[in-house]
C-alpha cells in the first residue's frame, strides 16, 4: 500500500488485520500481504483469470453458451440446449424415455389416480373381494406382477409413482425414499457401480416433459 493512503483507511486495514490475527488464522503480517496484493487488482482484472476459478463439471448444464477463450459465458443461449427445444430434439427426448416407464405412467393415470374411472372401478372391485375374503390371493397376484417388473420387496409403503417407477428398497443401496443421499457422483452410486435411481427418477419425467 502506498504511503499516500488516507489515515482512516490505514487504520481500517490495521484493524482488519488485527481481527484476523486474533481469530487465530494468520498473523498480522500475512494478512497485510494479502490486503496489499488485493489492492493491486483493478475492478475488471477478475475477467483475465476467470477461467482459473471456474470449477464446473465439464458436462454441466449452462443456460448461456460458454466462451472457451475467457472462461465466461456469452450472451446467447446454450446451443445444445437450444437444439433440444427444437422439434427434432424433442422427438429424440421422447424416444429416449423407456417404454416401460411410459406404460406405467399411463396405467397409473388410468387406474390409480383418484379422479380416474379405473380407480372407482378398482375400489368397488376390492371392496367386494374383501367381503369374499379374496384379499390374500389378490395380494399374491399383485406380487406376481410387481416383483418381476420392479423387483418389489413388499414394503407396504409403495413409492413407485414418485420415484420414476424404480423401487428404492431393492435398487437403492441405502433405501433412500425421500431423495438422493448426496453420495452419488455424475449420477453413479457411491456404493455400487450402477446409476443412482434418483438420477434416473429425475431424468425420466424431464425427458418426457421436453418431448
Amino acid at each position: 500500500m502506498s504511503s499516500s493512503s488516507p489515515p482512516g483507511r490505514s487504520r481500517s486495514r490495521e484493524a482488519s488485520a488485527t481481527r484476523g490475527s486474533l481469530a487465530g488464522h494468520r498473523s498480522v503480517a500475512e494478512i497485510e500481504r494479502v490486503l496489499d496484493r488485493a489492492e493491486q487488482f483493478g475492478p475488471e482484472d477478475w475477467k483475465s483469470f476467470a477461467r482459473q476459478v471456474c470449477f464446473g463439471h465439464p458436462d454441466g448444464f449452462s443456460y448461456f453458451e460458454p466462451d472457451p477463450e475467457t472462461g465466461l459465458n456469452r450472451d446467447e443461449m446454450n446451443r445444445a440446449y437450444a437444439a433440444s427445444l427444437r422439434p427434432i430434439g424433442r422427438r429424440r427426448a421422447r424416444w429416449s424415455v423407456p417404454l416401460g416407464y411410459r406404460f406405467h405412467r399411463l396405467t397409473h393415470r388410468l387406474a390409480f389416480r383418484p379422479d380416474s374411472a379405473g380407480f372407482e372401478a378398482g375400489t368397488t372391485f376390492y371392496r367386494g373381494a374383501e367381503q369374499l375374503r379374496l384379499d390374500r390371493p389378490l395380494h399374491v397376484l399383485e406380487q406376481a406382477v410387481k416383483i418381476p417388473l420392479f423387483d418389489c420387496r413388499d414394503c407396504g409403503d409403495c413409492s413407485l409413482p414418485e420415484i420414476g417407477y424404480l423401487c428404492p428398497e431393492s435398487q437403492c443401496a441405502k433405501n433412500q425414499r425421500n431423495g438422493p443421499c448426496g453420495g452419488s457422483h455424475d449420477g453413479r452410486c457411491e456404493a455400487f457401480d450402477h446409476a443412482c435411481i434418483w438420477a434416473a427418477a429425475y431424468e425420466r419425467p424431464c425427458r418426457l416433459a421436453r418431448s
